[in-house]
Parts: structure tokens; sequence; C-alpha cells
């Protein structure tokens, strides 16, 4: 892996730094509490930490913004009643922070591609809302209410975006489970499948054509899942379906264009779960890869870097290679603890 750069230079505001994150790992450290939450930046090669102050609550997913030098990242808020209604733009070269005001409250995911950056928010848990910024004035330039509890949110080809979630169905006794394919353009939905099978999504991948689905579940509603399933992206129709185990949670595609992994999470950090699952769909086969628990994942060259809902940042090397990297995090719930304070809950790599 090649050196990368990574400084930062305190000025008078925390707002004001000066942040170069060239090849740097940015986590999101959530909180639930009424203190502001974190960003810490970490170098890949050297390990070094640096701790950005934000001062928003409920941080939920971070990306990298597509071909600008910015980090774009989704602030839930607290509880239901404090949602927050924007979403955070971070330069990369100056590290000013700036709120973007969206039209939806209580953002959860955010993704970036060539049309834009999307942000799908909670709203009310009945109407959630998918906003789209132009990066460049960051500014919402085009809003569509959804129905449903909205839990995730991928690109796929030519911009497309496929957007997942629950809703209560009159006469059913659990929830449904909602797919969008909503043109990245005009936000024109150009499919919808309705399904009452495995426990609702975590999360979404677009790989070769079709639209892998983690099927967390909730143990509230349907139970937490074991299964990802595979949907044919034109007709949101499914596939096949493959056992992983306890609660997968992120679904990641691997370098080698041919496999992807499977993160599990539980959320309650009180028993460890089995390492991940790598499946290879073009024969089904499916194998163990020593990837912990983890609450947040991204893929840098040929390493896996996790973190996990007890405070870790693990770094995994991909196809046989071994030995891995970890370190505790200054934050993080450990067995026990309640459910307040720091953790982690994303990862993203930027360039």
């Amino acid at each position: 892996m090649t050196a990368v750069v990574l400084w930062v230079t305190s000025l008078s505001h925390a707002g004001d730094r000066a942040i170069n994150l060239h090849g740097a790992l940015l986590i999101t450290a959530d909180s639930n509490t009424a203190n502001s939450s974190f960003l810490y930046s970490v170098n890949p090669v050297t390990h070094a930490m640096s701790k950005i102050s934000v001062g928003s609550q409920g941080l939920q997913s971070i990306v990298e913004g597509y071909n600008h030098r910015n980090a774009w990242i989704a602030p839930y808020g607290i509880f239901m009643d404090t949602q927050n209604s924007y979403v955070l733009c971070m330069s990369l070269s100056t590290g000013q922070i700036t709120e973007v005001p969206i039209k939806g409250s209580g953002p959860t995911r955010i993704i970036s591609n060539k049309m834009g950056v999307f942000v799908i928010s909670q709203g009310n848990g009945l109407i959630g809302e998918l906003d789209k910024i132009d990066p460049k004035t960051k500014r919402v330039v085009r809003s569509r209410a959804i129905k449903g509890m909205l839990n995730a949110i991928t690109t796929g080809r030519n911009g497309t975006v496929y957007v997942a979630g629950d809703f209560i169905n009159p006469g059913k006794s659990l929830m449904t489970t909602a797919y969008y394919a909503i043109d990245g353009n005009n936000l024109k939905t150009k499919l919808l499948r309705v399904s009452n099978g495995p426990p609702g999504p975590n999360s979404l991948l677009y790989w070769h054509g079709r639209l892998f689905v983690a099927n967390g579940g909730d143990m509230s509603q349907k139970g937490y899942g074991t299964t990802v399933t595979v949907l044919n992206s034109r007709t949101l129709k499914p596939v096949t379906q493959y056992a992983v185990g306890l609660v997968p949670n992120e679904i990641l595609a691997l370098p080698d264009a041919k496999s992807i992994l499977v993160l599990k999470y539980y959320p309650h950090a009180t028993l460890p779960l089995p390492y991940g699952v790598r499946i290879f769909p073009a024969t089904g086969r499916v194998e163990t890869m020593k990837v912990p628990e983890s609450s947040g994942a991204v893929v840098v060259g040929n390493h896996v870097w996790c973190v996990t809902f007890g405070g870790e940042l693990v770094e995994v090397p991909i196809g046989g290679a071994k030995g891995t990297w970890k370190t505790s995090l200054p934050f993080g719930l450990k067995p026990g603890v309640q459910w307040n304070g720091f953790f982690p809950s994303d990862i993203a790599f930027m360039r």
C-alpha cells in the first residue's frame, strides 16, 4: 500500500481546521446523548488517529463525494422527537463542515454517484423522504416522499438509486418490506416490489446487475434475520437466497470482482458472532472469512477495514494473506454497558 499524507492543524475554531485526508479512513463516533458526536480520521499506513468535532448527534452514515473533495454525513439526531433536518458536508481540503438543509427529518443513510448526493430519512416512520443534493451548490434539488421506514440505499447503473424499507400494511400483523428503483435524475420511481418475506433489509448492494439484500431484520417485528436475498435489478424479483447466519448487516464488493463479503452485526454487543461470510455468486459457494461483527466496513485495496460496536478498528487482509491489525478506539460499548455515550457507526475511505 502506498504512503499517504494525513495532517491536522488546529486553528481558533474546530470547524475551521485544515485537514488533508487524502488516503485516510473516516469513522463516525455516534452519540445518542446530548453531547456532540465526533469523526476520527485514521491513516491506514501509520495508524495515526485524529479527532474532529462535528457538533451533531446521532451520526449514522458517511461517504466520499463522487468526484468532489467532500465527505457527506447523515446525522439522524438523538430520538424521534429530536431528529435533525440536515446533512453534513465536510471539505477534505479545508476541514470546514457545512450543514445542508434537507426536506426529510432523521437522515440515516447517504450515498453519492454521478447524479448527486442522495440521503434517506426516517420521518415519522410511516412516510420517509429521499433527498437529492447538488454537491456543487450543496442544496437539495429534488425530493420524494416514500412510504415506509427507509433502512437501506445503494446506487446502480446509470445513476439508478435503490431504496428499501419497511411499512405497516393494513391487515398484516408484521411489517411489509418495499423495494424501490428510482431514476437518479428526476427521482421517478421506476419499479416497486412489496414482500412479506425475510426480515427487513439492513443494507443493499448493486453488483453485476443484481441487487443483494442483507436481511438483518428487527427483533420487535420479524426477529433477527439470517439470509441474503438476491433480486433481479430490473424486475426486483428474487433470484436466489443465501443462508449466512445471524444478523447480516452490510454487504461489500470485493476487489476480485467475483465475490462479495457479508458482515454481521449484533446491536447489543452482548455476545460475539461468527465471522463474516464470503459468497461467490457464480458458483454459489459460501465461505467463512475472519472478519469480526461490524457496525461499518470499507474495502481499501486488498484489505477490509471494519469498526465494531464494542469499539475496535480492525484491518483484515483478503485473499489468504496472514495477520490482522486492530486497535481499541477511544469510544465504544462493551458487554453489559448501557446504551449511552459514544460508539462507532460507520467508516469510509477518503482518497
